[in-house]
């Protein structure tokens, strides 16, 4: 390449510039070459086996704790039967008086007894008074006396000691006797509270 150069002009005089005052690039840097990496061997079936390892421990672990959580609701299911039964059992404990008292009201109250089933009834109270009670009311159903009144031949033993009087308050079934040695209630309501006393 030429460094010859033309002027228009003749020059007075030339300086060449000092080596110095020249800006020159510095020279690149040689490159360091990279040091090899030493590369590890990875093991991949211990890896493999650490992590089933690992979650085989995990999933053992959630299921220890929801069989725990399952053995903890039976308990407290067993624990309320428990307490539901001993609480059914008092309640039952409680009724079942009521309950036999109030079957036994429905089929008393639906019974209609014979003429013999009558006098034996009225019979009966009399002895509850006593051996020789005297003189007797017996209190009975309309329905009733007239049962003992149709009875074939005379079959009922009316003691002339005993008065009969029809009460209309009263129900088939029903007799109320008295005489001075005290009084045999044989009304509906008088044998369930007897009965149920009886039950409790």
């Amino acid at each position: 390449m030429s460094s010859l150069v033309n002027f228009k002009q003749h020059l007075r005089a030339v300086r060449v510039a000092a080596p110095s005052a020249v800006e020159l690039e510095p020279e690149p840097e040689p490159v360091a070459e990279p040091e090899p990496v030493a590369v590890e061997r990875v093991d991949v079936e211990a890896i493999k086996k650490e992590a089933y390892e690992q979650g085989a421990q995990q999933a053992r672990e959630a299921l220890r704790q929801e069989i725990q959580a399952a053995q903890a609701l039976q308990s407290k299911l067993f624990q309320s039967l428990a307490d539901a039964e001993a609480t059914l059992s008092a309640s039952m404990e409680a009724a079942l008086p009521e309950l036999i008292v109030e079957g036994v009201r429905r089929v008393v109250s639906k019974w209609s007894p014979s003429a013999a089933e009558v006098e034996t009834s009225i019979q009966t109270m009399l002895a509850e008074l006593g051996p020789e009670p005297g003189v007797a009311e017996v209190r009975i159903s309309a329905a009733d006396q007239a049962k003992l009144e149709a009875l074939a031949g005379g079959a009922w033993a009316n003691p002339s000691e005993m008065h009969t009087v029809v009460d209309a308050k009263l129900k088939e079934g029903e007799y109320v006797v008295s005489s001075r040695f005290g009084r045999v209630d044989g009304r509906l309501d008088s044998k369930m509270t007897h009965l149920r006393k009886e039950l409790q």
